[in-house]
């Protein structure tokens, strides 16, 4: 069942083949969204007495919202494009945010080491995007 669901822009059409970029709101998404948001918020607050006085404290802040935007695009994604977009950014911001203290070289190993394993882990969902194409039209969410 299928709440709301909003039409962003249409990002690309060639005859009936149309890629847009459409968020949707149904039961299991809504749920997803207020784990995200809710888990969210309690990091921020935590992180925000945690983080005072920190150096990079604005740069935190700016890696711990892109992380949790790209997890509402993740949660809500229409189509398979969008929804690698969203894991990328995941998988980004995890790379930056288990890096933060870059300082120190063993942080840094750390972020790279998350970053290759988990690259084989972002292959998955492009292979099917890849794939999902040619045989059964543009994937979106049903």
């Amino acid at each position: 069942m299928q709440l709301y669901e909003q039409s962003l822009w249409n990002w690309m059409s060639v005859g009936d083949f149309n890629v847009g970029v459409t968020l949707v709101l149904d039961g299991l998404s809504l749920t997803m969204l207020s784990v995200v948001t809710g888990v969210g918020f309690l990091i921020h607050m935590y992180a925000s007495w945690y983080m005072r006085g920190e150096e990079g404290y604005s740069r935190f802040f700016a890696y711990t919202n892109l992380f949790i935007a790209s997890m509402v695009v993740l949660v809500l994604a229409d189509n398979l494009l969008l929804m690698y977009l969203g894991w990328e950014g995941v998988g980004l911001c995890s790379y930056l945010l288990i890096g933060f203290y870059y300082k120190d070289p063993a942080n840094g190993a750390a972020a790279m080491k998350a970053f290759i394993v988990t690259r084989g882990g972002r292959r998955v969902p492009g292979h099917c995007a890849v794939h999902s194409v040619p045989r059964a039209g543009y994937a979106e969410h049903p």
